[in-house]
């Protein structure tokens, strides 16, 4: 199993910037979404175009919610285990019309990807004439909009740059789109 680091971002600019009651006009809202491609190396998954008719001639096949209704699980065998000193069942899946043992088709997923989510970082950049003076860490109340949505959050101070025009702070932290 191999695996590839994705990110994709989008960067936003805000209608409203709030932090800590403090409304800044000029702000930039980062949203980087966080993800891993795995390759599978091995495997079987279920094949959605398998079907088969039994002898007695009942149509199977997996439904649109990848399950087998006109299939039922049978206990077929019960078995000791040594390494967990536990019973253990094995079962099989059988027609619920005529009791036939059936096998539902799989197939091989190997060299499949799968792209699995690591998370979501945001990152808040305001830029103001008169900010105040900030240390890296502190913690502040955010709540952010654009476009008729909002987040809300709590943000910590990343970095503060002071120059001649004014003031750009960048915080990160954890934010909550608002219902």
């Amino acid at each position: 199993m191999g695996g590839v680091q994705v990110n994709g971002y989008d960067k936003i600019r805000l209608d409203t910037c709030v932090i800590d009651g403090v409304d800044y006009p000029i702000a930039e809202f980062m949203i980087e979404h966080m993800a891993q491609d795995i390759v599978s190396a091995e495997g079987t998954e279920i094949d959605p175009k398998w079907s088969c008719v039994d002898q007695a001639g009942h149509f199977h096949a997996y439904d649109d919610k990848k399950q087998t209704p006109t299939l039922k699980s049978k206990v077929v065998r019960t078995w000791y285990c040594g390494d967990c000193e536990e019973e253990h069942e094995d079962s099989a899946l059988f027609c619920v019309l005529c009791d036939e043992k059936v096998e539902p088709g799989r197939r091989t997923n190997w060299g499949k990807t799968t792209r699995i989510s690591l998370g979501t970082r945001y990152e808040l950049t305001v830029w103001s004439e008169n900010l105040p003076s900030m240390a890296v860490n502190e913690q502040f109340s955010a709540h952010v909009a654009v476009a008729g949505m909002e987040w809300f959050g709590i943000v910590r101070v990343m970095n503060s740059d002071f120059t001649s025009d004014g003031s750009k702070t960048t915080y990160s932290g954890n934010f909550w789109k608002r219902m």
